[in-house]
């Protein structure tokens, strides 16, 4: 996706030359390479350079990457049910387990996905409260920090990022970790305001976002972070027009370049022929390497550079646009999530309850002993009343003796669900039910706070995250508002207010 649109050149009547020249002095301010230098980047040694450098970082942090790959593959078959699976190395993906006995039942008693709602519901059932805080005490400065919430307040809900929170918050239970880009789109168009250009504020899959160092856990302290993905030709030569060669061809499979996931989806995926082009957009910091030391932001598709800014991030970015969230912390980069511990139960509780419905089914249809040579065992069926013939001087058949299921069964299904219970922090209380004994409604809201204070960590990730959301599409509002903009706000008793601001308004009053 463009981060920025670029000025190509065309035809225009003299009476347009002036708005020509304002739309070229805005696009140089924003520091990214027009279409001219752009084409020349991509013929020069250091073009080529970079691209050889990028392709080989995108290898190398995916390759780092595959061990925590392989573990979202199966947090995200297990949540949806998929649960008799096991990693096959030899086709590098989920195999379904080989059955044994084919008169065992398979059942699945999903434990997980119960888990996952009550996690996104602590998330996201409440809109998180945003103020901003001035530069200083001046009351211009006042103003701006009043006008900055307002801003955020309509973002907010104009470009739903509610919604995409949820989806972030699924992220972080059933992979650990989710994130959001911020960035500024120039094609996008306010219907507010009736404007050119907008804030973007979108979900990312964890599968698409690379960094190299696993070592380091916090997001911003990494070298760099690549956002990568796959986009049909017509829609790239339609973005960069003729920065892509009109006989550009495709080089890769969406569906298995970055993840294949089809297996964990249960979705059958037979096309192997090339249908798209690799996109990697790279925001490099200074000091990574000599290609860019000032660091920078370099889109290229394939071998093609589209998008450059070689002199540092784009105007209005002070730091990198995707924005990460955290689950549980494991002193690395990939955090952990409940999922991970629970797997392992789980498949213990369809084992154990697989086994007693077999038992049970035994019980209902036992096994029966006869003299061989008394009845035509073809002629019995399970027709109830049936009359079943028995030869003159043979036994009657007789059902053969089933041993009961030994108590401790019943005890390790119990011993599961409290296992469950207190790795995933989710107790009697925690699903709307009072646990025996107890009736105080104190006794009862510290059991609520205790269960809530396992997802503490997760709820100071959101916060922190959101924060920086705020912040950065603040800035990028306060760099590329060059008119006002309508701001509507609803309060929180339901009162209504807009307001027109601009990019000055606000600029003193970013900091969340």
């Amino acid at each position: 996706m463009s981060m920025i649109s670029t000025p190509s050149e065309r035809n225009m009547a003299s009476s347009e030359i002036a708005e020509l020249e304002i739309e070229v002095e805005e696009a140089v301010n924003t520091g990214l390479l027009d279409d001219a230098e752009l084409k020349k980047l991509q013929k020069s040694d250091k073009g080529k350079k970079l691209v050889d450098y990028l392709k080989k970082e995108y290898q190398k942090s995916k390759d780092a990457k595959q061990w925590r790959v392989r573990q979202w593959y199966m947090n995200m078959s297990f949540e949806r049910g998929k649960q008799y699976v096991a990693w096959d190395s030899t086709k590098s993906g989920l195999s379904q387990l080989p059955r044994g006995d084919k008169n065992t039942p398979r059942i699945t008693i999903n434990k997980i996905r119960p888990i996952v709602r009550t996690e996104i519901a602590k998330l996201t059932s409440q809109k998180p409260s945003a103020v901003c805080l001035p530069a200083s005490n001046d009351v211009e400065d006042v103003f701006a920090a009043t006008a900055a919430t307002q801003v955020w307040d309509s973002l907010y809900d104009r470009l739903n990022i509610g919604r995409t929170m949820r989806l972030v918050a699924r992220d972080i239970s059933v992979l650990g970790l989710g994130y959001m880009k911020v960035y500024w789109d120039a094609g996008k168009y306010d219907e507010w305001s009736d404007q050119d250009g907008d804030v973007c504020v979108d979900h990312i899959s964890p599968f698409n976002v690379f960094v190299p160092d696993l070592s380091i856990v916090e997001h911003e302290n990494q070298p760099y972070v690549l956002h990568v993905y796959t986009k049909p030709i017509e829609w790239l030569k339609m973005t960069y027009g003729d920065l892509i060669p009109k006989d550009k061809q495709p080089t890769v499979v969406a569906a298995t370049e970055i993840a294949d996931i089809s297996s964990a989806l249960d979705i059958r995926e037979n096309n192997s022929k090339p249908d798209a082009s690799l996109v990697i957009e790279a925001w490099v910091k200074p000091g990574t390497t000599n290609l860019l030391p000032k660091g920078g932001y370099v889109t290229m598709v394939d071998d093609i550079i589209v998008e450059a800014s070689t002199d540092g991030f784009p105007a209005g970015y002070k730091g990198f646009p995707i924005v990460k969230f955290e689950h549980i912390p494991s002193g690395q980069y990939y955090p952990a999530c409940v999922i991970d511990d629970v797997i392992p139960l789980q498949r213990e509780v369809n084992r154990t309850r697989s086994q007693r419905i077999q038992a049970k089914n035994m019980m209902a249809k036992p096994q029966v002993y006869y003299r061989e040579g008394s009845l035509t065992v073809s002629k019995i069926n399970t027709s109830p009343g049936q009359y079943i013939g028995v030869r003159p001087g043979f036994e009657y058949p007789a059902a053969a003796p089933m041993p009961q299921l030994p108590p401790y069964v019943s005890e390790e299904l119990q011993a599961l669900d409290t296992d469950l219970e207190n790795i995933s922090g989710q107790h009697e209380v925690s699903r709307g039910q009072t646990p025996p004994g107890v009736e105080a409604a104190t006794a009862i809201a510290y059991l609520q706070e205790r269960d809530d204070s396992y997802l503490a960590p997760t709820f100071a990730s959101v916060e922190e995250g959101l924060s920086r959301v705020a912040r950065c599409a603040l800035m990028l509002a306060a760099e590329y508002w060059n008119g006002e903009r309508t701001v509507k706000v609803v309060g929180d008793n339901n009162g209504f207010s807009a307001e027109m601001f601009s990019g000055a308004d606000i600029a003193k009053g970013t900091d969340i």
